[in-house]
């Protein structure tokens, strides 16, 4: 009883930490594709915008510019890599689950 027990646990284990890595490739792939070039984009004209209202200064908009532009993508970046993996970790859960279940029915 004991150990199956800690044979459906390491089971539940090696399927939730394969759905973490499918995750999360999936994740840096959309962030690679897409994400990259939206948030370069978007968090760069914030930055420009935000800059220009210092435009008496010298160095003070660029830097402006480059640290917005850098959070913007880190975010996006975050965003999609934790949203994939919790989407494909959730269905590789549920799918167990639901294995279980019709285990125990049957």
């Amino acid at each position: 009883m004991i150990k199956a027990d800690r044979t459906i646990k390491m089971k539940f284990n090696d399927l939730l930490l394969q759905g973490l890595s499918i995750g999360a490739s999936i994740g840096i792939c959309v962030f690679a594709i897409i994400g990259l070039l939206l948030s370069s984009f978007s968090s760069g004209m914030t930055g420009l915008k935000v800059a220009s209202y210092f435009s008496n200064m010298e160095l003070l908009p660029r830097i402006l510019a480059t640290v917005i532009m850098v959070l913007g993508l880190m975010t996006i970046g975050i965003i999609c890599i934790t949203g994939a993996t919790l989407f494909v970790s959730l269905i590789s859960n549920y799918k167990s689950i639901t294995e279980k279940r019709l285990k125990n029915i049957a």
